[in-house]
């Protein structure tokens, strides 16, 4: 029985391993947009992680507003409820502002109905048992010496469960990724404004 239990692992952690890997090299080809960056980033962490969900905010210049929804939700009525986000600030999206507090760049609540520091009307309306967040920042983008908020990255568990190390390092891979892709995007638009502002 452990032994099966260790190979399960194994196994689990080796596609967590190749959905990433395979991630990389769709980045690398080069033949996406953003958005289409996003997407498959978004789609690979919720497999690689086998969440029920999978979700990134995109947020404006400045990371002070949602600009963009990209989720694997297909359940319309939830769907809608995450793509509401657009144009709403921190202080409207309490999730946000919990990651927003998080010491870490990566926020992981095991049992969201079990932990004291997630409000219960928060609780209850996620409808979620566990959830991994992660703030997508890079060190090229920052506003006064800080990096700025580029967007957010959240998995969503219809249970409660623990996770592993591995997992975590698989969920901040991916989360890096699309870090990478937001800041490259970013620093493009800024290169492009520059070039406009020299030649008028």
């Amino acid at each position: 029985r452990f032994a099966d239990l260790a190979g399960l692992a194994i196994a689990n952690a080796e596609a967590r391993e190749r959905v990433v890997s395979d991630t990389i090299a769709g980045m690398f080809r080069g033949d996406l947009d953003l958005h289409g960056t996003i997407e498959m980033i978004v789609q690979a962490a919720r497999r690689a992680m086998g969440a029920d969900r999978a979700t990134c905010y995109v947020h404006v210049e400045g990371g002070d507003a949602v600009e963009s929804v990209t989720t694997t939700e297909t359940d319309p009525r939830i769907r809608a409820f995450l793509e509401a986000a657009r144009g709403r600030r921190e202080d409207e999206i309490p999730i946000w502002g919990m990651i927003m507090r998080s010491p870490t760049r990566t926020m992981v609540i095991e049992d969201v109905a079990g932990d004291a520091a997630v409000p219960e009307a928060v609780a209850t309306g996620m409808g979620v048992g566990s959830l991994v967040g992660i703030r997508l920042e890079h060190p090229s983008v920052r506003r006064d010496g800080a990096p700025v908020l580029l967007g957010t990255l959240f998995l969503a568990f219809g249970a409660a469960r623990r996770f592993s190390s591995r997992e975590r390092a698989a969920a901040e891979s991916l989360a890096g990724m699309a870090a990478v892709a937001l800041a490259n995007a970013r620093l493009h638009a800024e290169s492009v404004r520059s070039a406009i502002e020299v030649q008028a």
